[in-house]
């Protein structure tokens, strides 16, 4: 049996009982509170974020990854249309579950002025 370790008020928990729900899956759901995580919620998934798939020891965080393992598991019906390049595998994002971009040290803002992208902070000359 499936289960998800959810929040009512989380968008990315949505994401995933929506996708169950389109591919007629059974599942579980533990409630979990997030003004007051409880400590086995990081045994989970080590942000201690929701949502969380668990069945037997196999263990799933994030959304994306989610939704990306039951289209795996289960083809039909099809969340995303064929040719759109899926999959989006977990091993092609190895830190999505370890840090957020914010928190990634080498990673600046990138601004995109005019059809182009800059990672200079310094204003553009203007045009007279």
């Amino acid at each position: 049996m499936i289960t998800i370790y959810d929040a009512d008020r989380c968008p990315y928990c949505d994401r995933v009982r929506l996708a169950l729900a389109e591919k007629g899956l059974e599942y579980e759901v533990v409630e979990v509170d997030l003004d007051d995580r409880p400590a086995w919620i990081y045994d989970k998934n080590p942000l201690g974020r929701v949502p969380v798939l668990e069945e037997g020891e196999y263990v799933l965080p994030e959304s994306a990854f989610i939704n990306e393992d039951l289209e795996e598991r289960w083809p039909e019906p099809a969340l995303w249309p064929a040719g759109l390049g899926w999959p989006l595998h977990p091993s092609r994002f190895p830190f999505a579950s370890v840090a957020p971009a914010n928190r990634l040290p080498h990673c600046r803002p990138v601004q995109a002025t005019a059809g182009m992208t800059r990672t200079d902070p310094s204003p553009r000359p203007t045009r007279t």
